[in-house]
Parts: structure tokens; sequence; C-alpha cells
């Protein structure tokens, strides 16, 4: 609903019903005591239509926020909450959710929070949630207190979110090193999870420092950056900084930049290293399958993720599965050595349109496996139909490549 008055109105009519309930003749017993779930999006975005790419930012405030306050105070039954791209100022931020924990501070089990102001503002009001089991928020509506406040919760998965619109520049800075720290202590289970929208090359990434953020219990890192390829030193900075906790890393999306087809412009070596630094993707601890990388989105050259997949070989026994997802350019020798080495993968997504019909000659170097095994993958990777052909055949079930709507249709699942 973009016409602002008529939401308005709205908005105020579910208000003003709910709070009679039925005590004259002409209004409605119980409304809004069976609503259970509340999205809120405002249309922050105020750029020409002629120029889509141009961004103007506005929040909302005033009227219409004092009205969407109202509704949430009289839905006293909710258990998710969505707020998106409100943009206030930040003294309106800290008022907005007092109604919420006074009705729903027991009750309430996923708050999503995304753009809530668009400079710094701490909203603590996060924390006094207990029984919260996710949380959306975008980083500069978090803070050291609050990182301490949901370790005394049962959150489990906690979502640090940039969208489109969120500032992306330095003045946007993680929570300290000692509050994760005693986050993790008091709440040993919340996995962390950085998702990324962005649609400019200059775009500033979430800034991390290795020494303030590597005790983050980082599970999954989603970027969705169609425009800009991702550099190796920036896989290796997430392979150093989350080494031990990384569990989901996905680039998601179709390519808007060029796409190399030389073996040594690709990303094989940055992101083979990545694999090589994180050691759960070669250990298993006793908490064996909750423990274990279940999933693992890698959405760049196949090649990149044999090192890491390799390791997978040694825990046949488990249930345990992997997942891949590639948006690059990669060959269909990849493709085969992948579905041969990783006896966990049951779901592998690969664009066909940028799938490359042949076998690389670095892979004589890299492959460290018999003559027999390399004639197999030079054989089978002539044709796309060959290709799927064993790979449906070491999957156990029909495999095929995938089109572009149908690569875009693909979701991430990153509770696991």
């Amino acid at each position: 609903m973009l016409n602002f008055y008529n939401l308005y109105e709205f908005m105020n009519m579910i208000s003003w019903y709910a709070e009679r309930q039925g005590s004259d003749n002409t209004s409605v017993a119980g409304v809004g005591t069976y609503i259970r779930r509340l999205k809120f999006t405002f249309p922050c975005n105020m750029a020409n239509r002629d120029d889509p790419d141009q961004i103007r930012v506005f929040g909302t405030g005033g009227k219409l926020l004092e009205a969407l306050k109202r509704l949430m105070r009289n839905l006293q039954n909710l258990r998710c909450i969505e707020l998106i791209d409100l943009m206030l100022d930040s003294n309106e931020a800290l008022h907005l959710m007092d109604d919420i924990c006074t009705n729903c501070t027991q009750t309430l089990s996923k708050l999503i929070l995304i753009n809530t102001t668009r400079y710094n503002c701490p909203l603590l009001h996060v924390g006094v949630f207990i029984n919260l089991n996710v949380l959306v928020i975008s980083p500069q509506n978090l803070h050291e207190d609050i990182i301490e406040l949901i370790g005394y919760t049962k959150l489990r998965h906690l979502h640090i979110l940039q969208n489109r619109y969120s500032p992306k520049d330095t003045t946007i800075r993680l929570p300290k090193r000692s509050s994760w720290i005693k986050m993790k202590k008091s709440n040993p289970y919340l996995k962390v999870h950085f998702e990324i929208e962005s649609h400019k090359a200059t775009d500033i990434l979430l800034p991390i420092d290795l020494l303030e953020h590597s005790a983050i219990p980082c599970h999954s890192i989603v970027l969705d950056n169609p425009n800009t390829q991702l550099s190796p030193s920036m896989v290796l900075t997430h392979g150093a900084f989350f080494d031990s906790t990384i569990r989901v890393y996905a680039f998601k999306g179709v390519t808007r930049y060029y796409l190399h087809r030389s073996f040594a412009k690709r990303l094989d070596e940055a992101l083979v290293q990545f694999c090589r630094m994180c050691p759960n993707l070669q250990t298993l601890n006793q908490k064996a399958c909750d423990s274990f990388p279940k999933t693992l989105m890698l959405t760049t050259r196949l090649y990149d993720v044999l090192a890491c997949v390799r390791t997978f070989t040694r825990y046949e026994s488990l249930s345990c599965y992997c997942v891949s997802m590639i948006r690059d350019k990669i060959s269909t020798a990849t493709i085969l050595e992948i579905v041969s080495t990783a006896k966990y993968l049951r779901c592998l997504y690969v664009r066909r349109n940028v799938v490359l019909k042949r076998c690389d000659r670095a892979w004589s170097k890299i492959l460290d496996r018999s003559p027999e095994y390399y004639r197999w993958i030079k054989v089978n990777s002539r044709s796309y139909e060959s290709t799927e052909q064993e790979v449906s055949r070491i999957l156990g079930y029909r495999w095929h490549m995938l089109s572009e709507k149908e690569f875009k249709a693909q979701t991430i699942n990153m509770h696991t």
C-alpha cells in the first residue's frame, strides 16, 4: 500500500475496533485477537521512477508512526513482528517498542528490525524478549549492551542484515570483542548470520576487524552483490575471522560483471585456501551433525570448494549433507570433480549458461588422482549431457543444470 493516507486510515480503523472489543452494538468483539504476525514495510525510496538506479531515502514518522505504534499496542498476541525501512530519527526510535515490550515480552518468537534508523542508534528493547528465537537487525542499531542482553535470552539466530538502503560507510561498526565473548558464555548456542545486499560497486561492505570481531560465532555469510566481484583478499579475510564457526558461505544473484574464461583469473586459489583455513570443515566434535557444516554455500566456481568438500569424505557414516550454489563461470570437469569427491553433496545448483565444456589443463596439477580417474574427467566433461548423467549417477537422483530462472528461484536455508 503506497498511499500513505489510506495506510494511515486503515491502521487507525483496525486499532479503533480493537480498542472497543464489543463495548457497543456497532463494533465487533475480538478484533485482532488471532493476529500473530505484523509486517510493516515503509517505501523509503522516493527516487524518480525514470531513474531506478538513483536512491533518495526518506524515513517515516509523525502521524503515520503514531498509527503504527497504536496498532502494535492493540495487537497483543503477536508472535512475529517485521518493521522494515522505517528510517526513524533516534529520538523516535528509542520509544518505538515500548508497548511491544509490555505485551509480548514472553510470547514474541521472531523480530525483524531492518533499518529502524538511518544512523547509529542502539535499540535496547530487543534484549528483553526472553523467548525470542530469531532476531534480524541492521548493524546501526546494535551495541555492546544489546549483545550482552541477548546472551541471557533463548535467542538462537541473530541475523545482521544490510539491504540496499542501509548505510554502507566507515561510520558503521560492529560491537566490540568483549561483548561477543560475554554473549557466547551466556548463550553458547547462538548463531550469527551476516546478510548483505548491495547494488553498487562502490559500497563498503560491513567492516570487520580481526582483533575485535574474530570472537563472533559467525555461522553464515550471504552476499547479494551481483554488480561486484569479491576480491581474493576479502574471501581470505572471512576465512581468517570465522575459521572455527562458519558453515554457510554464499554469493547470491546472477552476476552482472564480466566473467573471465581464464582459469587463472577466477577465485580458485583464494576459496580453496578459505576452505583449508576453516577447521570445522575438517573435524567433527562430539555434537555430531549439530556442529558439522551441513550446508556449504559457495556461489563461485565449483573448483573453489574442492579442497573443502574432500574433507567431508571421512564422515561417510553420518547423515550430514552438503549444498553448493555456484553463480560464476565454471567447467564441467569441476562439476564432476566436486560430486565425485563430496560424499555428503545432495544439492548442487549450477547456472547452465555459464558452464564451460572443458577440462582445464590446471586439473592435471591440481588433481591428486590416478590416470584412470583423470581420463574419466576428460571424457565426461566434453558435453553437458555426459556431465549430467555422471552427476545423476553419483548423487542418486536425476540432476540437471539450472536455467537462469530456476537459479534465481533457489533459496538458502541458514538455520541448519
